[in-house]
């Protein structure tokens, strides 16, 4: 049998030098726990170090109402572990295949609805930070689907350790750099359980696909530490992409010559005096500038949208946003 004490005992320090490193202290910090392994341990981790940090922590737990009876028994089970930490605990039912009926547009429907309801949960309870269980492991399988979907840089960078989720409350995720097996190690040393969702099984879902089936089959038959070589390319990925970023920002006020809410005008001659990467990282800023829908945009979405601010022509891009070239102006109108 491996024997695991070394993981078990640098887990909880891997967990606090994280939250130091995302400035998780002296602050409320709302925690969001579904009730798996990877949400459990943030919560036991954080709990475990709210002295050290002196943070002040808070439960929070959306039912989304996917599985009936199983669903509702997590979200008791969710208050049950809260209770026995003397955590104070919030929760709400949302029922989620009233919201979408596709598969695709079920994850992106419960995705916004999950982001929207810790954004309300945090300004209830005054809460500076956000902390979600994003693992090591959540960031391989993200950088694979990426890859797989289509992307540039910024898709191969994954998840970011941090993020603005409102008005002076952040989005944090301390396990980004923790695999998902020594946090499960870690728990049962504890003696502490977790829930296990049956949809995480389900091949319906892209994820489950990549997570159950390509990257074992990756590990097997073609490198055995695919998931280090992905993270090490969504670091280095994430670092380039920083720095193209702070370039696209400095360039952004002469490319950018007026909005409206369903418009914008670009300055195509500003756009082409770009390098390509900081001309598509551009166009990315302006378009998140309008709040825009990102989901569906792929590298080759950008790539045209580029193609097209240099030599014409039209395109009709996800979010039902146009395209096209006027003179000099590239125009976006949302209809």
């Amino acid at each position: 049998m491996t024997d695991n004490s070394q993981d078990n005992r640098k887990t909880p320090s891997q967990i606090e030098q994280s939250a130091k490193l995302l400035g998780i202290t002296s602050a409320r910090v709302l925690v969001a726990v579904s009730g798996g392994c990877d949400s459990v341990a943030l919560l036991r981790g954080l709990h475990w170090l709210q002295t050290n940090l002196d943070v002040q922590l808070v439960v929070a737990h959306l039912n989304h109402g996917w599985r009936g009876a199983e669903s509702d028994a997590d979200a008791v089970w969710v208050e049950a572990l809260a209770g026995s930490l003397e955590v104070n605990c919030h929760v709400e039912r949302l029922d989620a295949k009233k919201e979408a009926l596709t598969t695709s547009a079920s994850e992106e429907s419960a995705r916004r609805a999950r982001y929207e309801f810790l954004t309300r949960a945090a300004a209830e309870h005054d809460c500076r930070f956000v902390a979600v269980g994003h693992t090591a492991d959540d960031q391989t399988e993200t950088v694979l689907h990426h890859i797989l979907r289509g992307t540039g840089l910024a898709g191969l960078r994954g998840i970011a350790p941090a993020r603005p989720l409102g008005e002076n409350v952040t989005l944090v995720r301390p396990l980004l750099g923790i695999q998902r097996e020594p946090l499960e190690n870690w728990l049962s040393s504890i003696g502490q359980d977790w829930r296990t969702d049956r949809s995480n099984s389900d091949t319906d879902f892209t994820r489950n696909r990549i997570r159950n089936e390509l990257l074992p089959l990756l590990e097997e038959q073609f490198n055995p530490q695919v998931r280090r070589v992905l993270a090490t390319l969504a670091q280095q990925a994430g670092e380039v992409s920083g720095f193209v970023r702070e370039l696209a920002e400095a360039a952004l006020p002469d490319v950018v010559l007026s909005s409206a809410e369903n418009s914008l005008r670009l300055d195509a001659t500003a756009l082409n005096r770009l390098p390509p990467v900081v001309l598509r990282e551009s166009l990315i800023l302006a378009w998140q500038s309008q709040n825009w829908p990102l989901q569906g945009m792929s590298f080759s979405h950008w790539e045209k949208l580029a193609e097209i601010a240099t030599s014409g022509g039209t395109i009709t891009l996800p979010g039902r946003i146009d395209g096209r070239l006027r003179g000099t102006l590239l125009v976006l109108t949302r209809g």
